[in-house]
This record gives structure tokens, C-alpha cells and sequence, in this order.
């Protein structure tokens, strides 16, 4: 599947609140060991201040960018697991 061109140029707070409903559904199906760490990455989109993003035109992009900001935090003792 090829993703569709983004309009506007940029991601809106509203683009990763939605990832994260999604996400959070998806959560939903996985196996019952699995499901905190899927609860941990939609809190990651949810905490996160879409402004400094606003570079990255592509939702998804922008919501695996975020995350993986988040899990090096974590790493690094910067931010709570």
C-alpha cells in the first residue's frame, strides 16, 4: 500500500491522536504478555508535543520518530517506563 500524500505539509496533534486510538485498538488484539507494551507506546504518542514535529509531513513517520525518542528517554533514565 502506497501512503497518500499529506496535504498540508506537515503533522497535526489531531494526526497522532488519532495514530494512538488506533494504536490503542490494536493493543487491544495482542496477546495478553504483549498488551503493556503496546499501552506504553500509545501513552509515548499521547505525552508527546507534536509542535516539534511539525517538520515531518507523514503521520506515521512522525509517530515511529516520537516513539523512538521515548524508548531512548527510557533508556537513558530520562523518562519513566
Amino acid at each position: 500500500m502506497v501512503a497518500k500524500e499529506h496535504s498540508l505539509g506537515m503533522i497535526t496533534s489531531a494526526e497522532i491522536r488519532q495514530r494512538a486510538v488506533r494504536w490503542k485498538r490494536a493493543t487491544r488484539a495482542l496477546r495478553i504478555q504483549e498488551q503493556p507494551f503496546g499501552q506504553r507506546l500509545v501513552r509515548m504518542l499521547e505525552d508527546s508535543g507534536t509542535g516539534r514535529f511539525a517538520t515531518i509531513d507523514d503521520p506515521l513517520e512522525a509517530a515511529a520518530f516520537i516513539l523512538f525518542i521515548g524508548m531512548l528517554k527510557e533508556l537513558d533514565g530520562e523518562s519513566p517506563p
